[in-house]
């Protein structure tokens, strides 16, 4: 027992010590003890962990018994199958946020709670400048690791219980529970911010790329004051964002109903 026990704790050390630092080199700026994850996050790699120490003392003691061991380590594979399955059915395949028919559905739950609890929130549409010149330049390998860099940061500038989503090409979408528009303007100036600073690295056939100056122009739309359907306030936010691009790019614009169109 001691010694399963041992190199069941070594394994997790050491397994987990290796994600941690690999997180920490992809985004530095992230805190390391965090990374370690939550005891749900780790619940599943201990639990099959424990059932092959249980199978190893009972291969030795009962042989016979070993075989109970099989029911709850078939169990556990389809429970993360069917986990994996989700996964894909409901994140961008490129950056791993949510995608497009996922975040409509929770920004639609979130309406209902918002509704329910006379609360507000902000919606920021967040769309890249000038993307098609990296990849003209870069080749479109280049432009996924860009996208992979921009979830990161903006993931990074973001709350835990924000819901990001990426909205299609090198647009992306945030809901920022409980913000009124200044404090969602100061949340959409650090993401912009992160983003200028971006300095993305990606080797492709044996040639390094490094990618600087990706820029961000994001608009800013409100519940209740912009709209209270989701598609409306989709369409407000997307409204400030294009003039934010007229405006110059690389820069934060709130939907405001006496603006011009």
């Amino acid at each position: 027992m001691v010694a399963i026990g041992a190199a069941i704790a070594a394994f997790t050390g050491v397994n987990s010590l290796l994600i941690m630092i690999g997180l920490k080199l992809q985004n530095p700026k992230r805190a390391f003890l965090p990374l370690y994850g939550s005891l749900a996050d780790n619940a599943l790699e201990i639990a099959t962990l424990c059932l092959g120490g249980a199978a190893a003392l009972l291969l030795v003691a009962h042989p016979a018994a070993a075989v109970l061991v099989l029911l709850p380590v078939i169990v556990l594979h389809r429970c993360v199958l069917m986990r994996q399955l989700t996964e894909l059915a409901t994140h961008d395949g490129k950056t791993g946020l949510l995608n497009d028919t996922e975040w409509r559905t929770r920004a639609t739950t979130e309406i209902a709670r918002a509704q329910r609890q006379s609360q507000r929130f902000a919606v920021l549409l967040i769309d890249l400048d000038h993307f098609k010149k990296v990849n003209d330049a870069h080749g479109h390998l280049a432009g996924d690791a860009v996208l992979h860099a921009v979830a990161a940061a903006i993931s990074t500038e973001t709350r835990a219980y924000d819901t990001i989503g990426r909205f299609g090409g090198e647009e992306f979408v945030v809901l920022l529970p409980g913000m009124h528009t200044e404090a969602a303007h100061a949340a959409a100036e650090r993401i912009r911010a992160a983003v200028a600073e971006l300095i993305v690295t990606t080797s492709i056939d044996g040639c390094t790329h490094v990618i600087t100056g990706v820029t961000a122009s994001i608009g800013i739309a409100t519940y209740p004051d912009t709209a209270v359907a989701i598609d409306h306030i989709l369409h407000a936010a997307d409204t400030a964002m294009y003039r934010a691009k007229t405006q110059g790019r690389n820069q934060v614009v709130a939907y405001s109903v006496a603006a011009p169109n």
